[in-house]
């Protein structure tokens, strides 16, 4: 168990501001459970928003998730890329299409997500 900080993996530069305490995670065997909430910054960068800072780098098998959001309007849902020890977003109603920094600017994201060290 301990704390992790998630940061901005999408080359844009963004710091995120942490909500309601510290990012948290809690590893049995090989099954990592991370949580967080976060807000994005303001931001018109049209980058694919990624998560990164995972508190060990993934294995081979795609995470699973949980997730709230307050501030835009769709349903998201978020993955990791196997190996690569990001969070990748992206719109789940419509056909997996890439969310942009740009889309999450000024929402809060409250989730859990978990996978595979």
């Amino acid at each position: 168990e301990g704390t992790w900080t998630p940061t901005d993996a999408s080359g844009a530069g963004l710091t995120f501001t942490q909500m309601s305490g510290s990012p948290i995670y809690t590893k049995v065997g090989r099954l990592v459970v991370c949580q967080a909430d976060i807000v994005y910054p303001s931001t018109s960068d049209g980058s694919t928003a990624k998560i990164g800072g995972l508190p060990f780098a993934t294995g081979e098998k795609a995470g699973g998730f949980t997730m709230y959001m307050t501030g835009s309007e769709g349903a998201l849902a978020i993955r990791n890329q196997a190996q690569s020890s990001i969070i990748l977003i992206t719109l789940a109603t419509n056909q997996d299409s890439a969310v942009t920094n740009a889309n999450l600017s000024g929402d809060q994201i409250q989730f859990t997500f978990i996978y595979q060290a």
